[in-house]
């Protein structure tokens, strides 16, 4: 990786809009600053929105620290070398699609993997930063998922028989929230 004089991380032939994406996932993983990464424009004259930033501006306020986790392994580890060196406006319904093909045995991850492409593509066009009619992710058709069944194991009826009889005999702490009113019903 060099830096050019434009502040531009070069990164052997990938494109312009993917080299923000990758400096900016590969700075949250290895933790180096990017000083000098700039607001870097596509050759069409569009701000670059990349997956870090949906991580960033959307994700961190909106969503869950485990749910952040989770995308970004997503990213890390099925999309991104799945696109390879394509620029994102770049890619089309056929390249995810043969990255939903790739992962027919973990069709949890799969389907995950669709959704987080089509939420950053849905998120970029709020921004007005490209079409959400071109979402390359919105036909492709998710695996079916299985629901588990689970039952609980003996010391965790042990434990929730615990809680039960705590909060029956002793009661449950709780703090009233003073800034949410109480809501009146109508009649």
């Amino acid at each position: 990786m060099a830096v050019g004089g434009n502040g531009i991380a070069r990164f052997g032939g990938f494109s312009p809009v993917f080299r923000p994406l990758f400096t900016r996932i590969v700075s949250l993983h290895i933790r180096i600053p990017l000083t000098w990464h700039k607001a870097v424009t596509l050759e069409r004259g569009v701000q670059t929105i990349t997956p870090a930033d949906f991580l960033a501006l959307h994700v961190a306020s909106k969503r869950k620290s485990r749910t952040g986790e989770e995308y970004r392994n997503l990213l890390q580890v099925h999309v991104l070398p799945a696109i390879g060196s394509k620029c994102i406006l770049d890619v089309r319904r056929a390249d995810l699609a043969k990255l939903h093909g790739k992962l027919v045995d973990t069709p949890y991850q799969a389907n995950r993997a669709m959704a987080l492409v089509s939420a950053i593509w849905n998120w970029a066009a709020r921004r007005d930063e490209v079409a959400v009619a071109e979402n390359p992710a919105k036909a492709i058709e998710r695996y079916p998922e299985r629901g588990r069944e689970r039952f609980l194991t003996s010391e965790e009826l042990a434990r929730l028989g615990d809680a039960l009889r705590d909060g029956e005999t002793v009661g449950l702490a709780y703090e009233v929230d003073e800034t949410k009113s109480a809501s009146s019903s109508p009649g």
